[in-house]
């Protein structure tokens, strides 16, 4: 094989000069992709799909060194079949170059240079849960008002409909006249918490409904009415739109047949229908749920779709209120309260009912400055009394809250799930503790080093007599730069505890703080994988 191969590129502008040119030879290195050679020559070489081989825009003719190519893959294959494209046609992406290849690039726009050739404006194919809702009768409820008055209607339906969507982690694609649409998953791995997301995003809908019609009907003497699909399914998702004016968005067969399904809702008089797809993702057995065969204009066929309700009296904002009451600057007190309640095998949270054990347990020189965050969670419960959440419901919620509000990702904890009752204690780790023993603790959980790296991460935030970090109401991955970088603990204007600077003798430990402080996504994803992990030893 040749050491070095060239790719001669016909009727390419010379990036220099500005000027097209019969040919433009690379010389690159083999069996990379004709598509990597591309890019990494800043050759505008179009690639929808994310390189993938879900679209044809990177497609090439190939004019001299056919044989010097990769064979056809199956997913080549699959997408030629399926296009009718010629025996000389070759998939950018997937097509390895061995030798001299002489090719012309097919899709070509005169503005294509003006397009980015990074990966983060192609578009890729995900599963997603899928909410569309419509107001019933919103045209004749417009012919009965002022136009002014109608849009500061829907301005505040859309305010009300929007934090529901929001606080369950779901993305607001389009508000499309008196229609929204809106996608849950996009930075979630676990499609049944997609799923649990869109479905409680519904229930909060409708809720917050209600107090809007009282709103609605005071001032306006009207009452609006809305119908809810939803759907679970895969969408070509990215940025499309002028390059003045681009959005995130999502398009793709399950946006449309989740629209139609809409519409049903009316005829079948329910507020939510579901689907198949939708509800087997769901897997959750405290609702209520009717089928109906129907057929969906422009497909073939019945379809199986379900009118879903949940009657346990559940209060399905209660995220949104406690974001709503807690203060960013409050956040690391609460996050501190949770990992305190889960060491000592849930004793806090456990004599919360009883003050004066409740005090007996605050009083302990590890639980110091605690009395406050415990009084936060005594707030909300007050104004949920009504509500089958128990305090160890309110408290990890409220700190998934807290790293959420302090820039940390979305963590999906779904209440009711946790009584207050005790449960196995590993004991609240020390702060001078030696790795060994500190590690101990977070086994008798059932928590791996990594998992004990990650929520040691939680150390971004707060302080003990100083900041840990330079912002401590930012969640993010400071904490493992400090210890990636090895500062003086004695000097440094924000000292870290001893059991801090012992994770760095341990070989493991030490591997995942310097992924953690080289990359903050990985960092986030795993710090929510384990909270949930951490938190569910309760259950």
């Amino acid at each position: 094989m040749q050491d070095k191969i060239t790719l001669t590129y016909i009727q390419e502008k010379n990036i220099k000069t500005n000027k097209i040119e019969k040919e433009r030879k690379i010389v690159a290195e083999p069996e990379n992709t004709i598509l990597e050679i591309s890019l990494k020559n800043q050759i505008p070489h179009h690639h929808a799909c994310g390189g993938n081989a879900k679209c044809s825009t990177c497609r090439v003719l190939i004019l001299k060194g056919e044989e010097n190519l990769s064979p056809r893959n199956e997913l080549e294959i699959e997408l030629f079949k399926k296009k009718g494209l010629g025996s000389k046609i070759r998939l950018a992406c997937q097509t390895k170059v061995r030798g001299d290849v002489t090719l012309k690039r097919l899709v070509r726009e005169d503005f294509e240079e003006e397009f980015a050739v990074e990966y983060n404006h192609t578009g890729r194919e995900i599963p997603l849960a899928i909410l569309v809702s419509d107001i019933r009768n919103f045209t004749s409820f417009t012919e009965r008002h002022f136009a002014y008055d109608v849009v500061f209607i829907l301005n505040y339906f859309y305010k009300k409909m929007g934090d529901a969507i929001l606080s369950h982690n779901g993305y607001i694609d389009q508000f499309i006249g008196d229609a929204i649409l809106a996608i849950f998953g996009m930075d979630e791995k676990d499609n049944q918490i997609k799923c649990q997301n869109a479905f409680f995003a519904s229930l909060e809908m409708l809720k917050k409904l209600q107090e809007f019609n009282q709103y609605l009907k005071k001032n306006f003497n009207e009452e609006f009415k809305i119908g809810i699909a939803l759907h679970f399914g895969n969408v070509i998702y990215g940025e499309i739109g002028h390059p003045e004016k681009k959005q995130i968005t999502v398009i793709g067969d399950a946006i449309n047949y989740v629209s139609k399904l809409e519409k049903m809702t009316k005829k079948i008089q329910t507020p939510i229908l579901a689907t198949e797809e939708f509800l087997k993702m769901l897997n959750l057995d405290d609702i209520e749920k009717k089928n109906y065969k129907i057929k969906i204009t422009g497909k073939t066929g019945e379809f199986v779709v379900y009118s879903i309700y949940s009657n346990k009296k559940t209060y399905p904002s209660l995220r949104s209120l406690i974001k709503e009451y807690l203060p960013k600057t409050f956040a690391p007190n609460v996050l501190r309260l949770v990992f305190h309640d889960v060491m000592s095998g849930g004793s806090i949270t456990y004599s919360f009912s009883d003050e004066e054990l409740l005090q007996w347990e605050l009083e302990k020189e590890e639980n110091k400055n605690l009395e406050k965050s415990v009084n936060f969670i005594k707030k909300i419960k007050k104004m949920v009394s009504d509500e089958p959440y128990s305090y160890r419901d309110i408290l990890y919620l409220a700190g998934a809250v807290a790293v959420e509000i302090t820039g940390g990702p979305f963590i999906s904890v779904i209440v009711p799930s946790f009584s207050d009752k005790r449960f196995f204690e590993a004991s609240i780790p020390k702060q001078d503790e030696e790795f060994h023993s500190f590690y101990q603790k977070f086994q008798k959980i059932g928590l791996n080093k990594k998992d004990m790296i990650a929520l040691m991460g939680a150390h971004t935030l707060g302080k003990a007599e100083k900041p840990f970090t330079q912002n401590l109401f930012t969640f993010d991955n400071s904490y493992f730069k400090r210890l990636y970088l090895q500062k003086n603990s004695l000097s440094d204007l924000h000292p870290l505890f001893k059991t801090d600077w012992e994770l760095l003798k341990d070989e493991e430990s030490k591997k995942y703080i310097q992924i953690y402080a080289m990359d903050q996504e990985q960092f986030f994803e795993d710090f929510k994988n384990a909270y949930i992990k951490m938190i569910r030893i309760a259950i």
